[in-house]
């Protein structure tokens, strides 16, 4: 793992000041497992951003499709001059390997090459899982290190990999995924600690005696556990990874997978910093005006559609709350909830807040309420940690929901000095596509209004539709596919992207696909 510190000084984040042995990024990669069967397809989602945001002319893509022994099998070369919406289907890979046949699983790797600097060693790419009736989509997780430099510097230091939901039952078992590096790994072991919705705990491990360089792995977790069904009591759980893996970047795929009803939800695992205690394990920025860290989540209780916030135990030992302001989509206030969490230091413990039964019990149910700003409170000004992640589900009630990795924003004085904001974000467009866009902040007192400048962009070529949205402070924007024909036309039933820019620096975002079978796609913007 590597500190945020750091990553904040390499990645010119707030306009850091720039190291004098600072390196170049050159070369950004991702991996990903991909999957073609009868009922599950593979396809990845991007668009040509490093020619807005960047202001890069020309990339260069190699894509490199492996079998799950991690054999090369194919090499492609694309060149990237547009700025328009990408997509990529395993399937049509496979048809020009006549000896290939599905079931199908392996690794797909998409280097992108440029001779201006990138800045991130990861691209924005969307792996998205589907079939005719579910669809299911993550960022860019995995990757295959630049050079030693890289490698050692993300190796700083040796953690677990958790903050992700698993679920069992006789047809349903959660699993994570991961392509090894560019080096053989001998005598693998993995440690996998389960904790259930009423905090027990249970271990299990297994080894692998040798994972062969860019081999792929998909390890199903009701395979190293008796009766996990009956210790998760029809509940979520979360676990923890423990490993020995070294020469790969640790980020898997997660998720959990229906046999029966052939669907699956994915996300990622991120980072447990638990027993990670160090100066740069904690935000040592303190500014009067800002809260601790805040986040904006849309809200989603009609229509049998339910909304969680989950925290993981995960964090480096500190004590905070959660608070939730709530507002309706214009940004007019409803109603504070204080202390929906209190953390105890001594036992961090896995927890998921329903927000269905929250605004029941505060009687708010006939509200207007549209999203809410998640505000966290340390009792240790000085003990606020760096890398914070929390889950956001939204989903449909007695379905797996989607499970959102995502970080709070600390509450940093830098972010004043940003003077605009560009983000963008895929539009799935598989059966209800939803973009939610919102204007919040981590000041106190914010009543910064949000001017959108929106171009939406599609696979068929590189035209625009253009639209501009002005969002109140903690209010939102939600565009729905289905219900804008306009939208809807120009993306011609395909994928397509939409880069948003604004003069307000605040302005973040989701997108959602709810599929016909209940399953929520879902993730955060980039």
């Amino acid at each position: 793992m590597q500190s945020l510190y750091k990553m904040l000084e390499t990645r010119k984040v707030f306009g850091e000041e720039i190291p004098l042995n600072y390196k170049p990024t050159f070369r950004s990669s991702a991996i990903f497992t991909v999957m073609e069967e009868e009922h599950l397809h593979t396809r990845i989602l991007f668009m040509g951003y490093w020619l807005l945001k960047r202001k890069i002319q020309h990339i260069s893509m190699l894509l490199n499709l492996r079998d799950a022994s991690g054999q090369l099998i194919l090499r492609k070369h694309l060149e990237i001059t547009t700025s328009q919406a990408y997509r990529i289907e395993l399937a049509e890979f496979l048809q020009e390997l006549p000896l290939v046949n599905a079931p199908f699983s392996g690794s797909l790797e998409l280097e992108i090459y440029s001779s201006v600097d990138l800045v991130y060693p990861y691209p924005a790419f969307v792996v998205n899982y589907y079939n005719a009736s579910h669809c299911t989509a993550v960022h860019s997780v995995g990757r295959i290190y630049n050079d030693l430099e890289d490698l050692e510097e993300n190796d700083r230091y040796k953690v677990k990999e958790s903050g992700f939901d698993i679920y069992s039952s006789e047809h349903t078992s959660g699993f994570f995924s991961f392509t090894n590096g560019a080096q053989a790994a001998e005598n693998t072991r993995f440690e996998i600690e389960i904790e259930n919705h009423a905090g027990q705990k249970i271990t299990s491990w297994f080894s692998l005696e040798q994972v062969k360089p860019y081999e792929t792995k998909l390890i199903c977790i009701n395979d190293y556990f008796e009766n996990l069904p009956r210790f998760l009591n029809e509940h979520s759980g979360t676990l923890k990874i423990d490993h020995n893996l070294k020469g790969m970047f640790p980020r898997f795929i997660v998720g959990n997978k229906n046999a029966r009803e052939n669907q699956m939800n994915i996300t990622h695992s991120y980072y447990d910093s638990s027993n990670v205690k160090d100066e740069s394990a904690y935000w040592n920025r303190l500014d009067e005006a800002f809260l601790d860290s805040t986040i904006a989540i849309p809200i989603y209780t009609k229509n049998d559609r339910i909304t969680k916030l989950v925290i993981y135990p995960i964090f480096s030992p500190s004590q905070f709350s959660l608070s939730a302001s709530l507002f309706d989509q214009q940004g007019n206030f409803v109603a504070f909830l204080e202390n929906i969490f209190q953390s105890k230091e001594a036992h961090q413990a896995y927890t998921s807040l329903d927000f269905n039964e929250l605004i029941v019990a505060h009687g708010l149910e006939e509200s207007p309420i549209c999203v809410a700003r998640i505000e966290c409170h340390w009792n240790n000004k000085e003990k606020i940690p760096t890398r914070v992640k929390f889950g956001l589900n939204i989903g449909v009630k007695d379905h797996i929901p989607c499970n959102i990795c995502f970080a709070p924003q600390l509450g940093n004085p830098a972010i004043l000095k940003k003077k605009h904001a560009f983000r963008w974000s895929p539009i799935l467009n598989h059966h209800d596509s939803e973009l939610i866009i919102t204007n919040s902040s981590s000041l106190k007192i914010y009543e910064q209004k949000a001017v959108v400048q929106a171009n939406f962009h599609r696979e068929d070529d590189n035209e625009q539709l253009q639209r501009q949205y002005v969002i109140p402070p903690f209010g939102i924007e939600t565009i729905n596919v289905n219900t804008d024909a306009e939208l809807s036309q120009f993306l011609q039933n395909k994928s397509g992207w939409v880069t948003l820019t604004s003069e307000n620096p605040n302005i973040n975002g989701w997108y959602f696909d709810f599929t016909s079978s209940g399953i929520v796609a879902g993730d955060h913007i980039f």
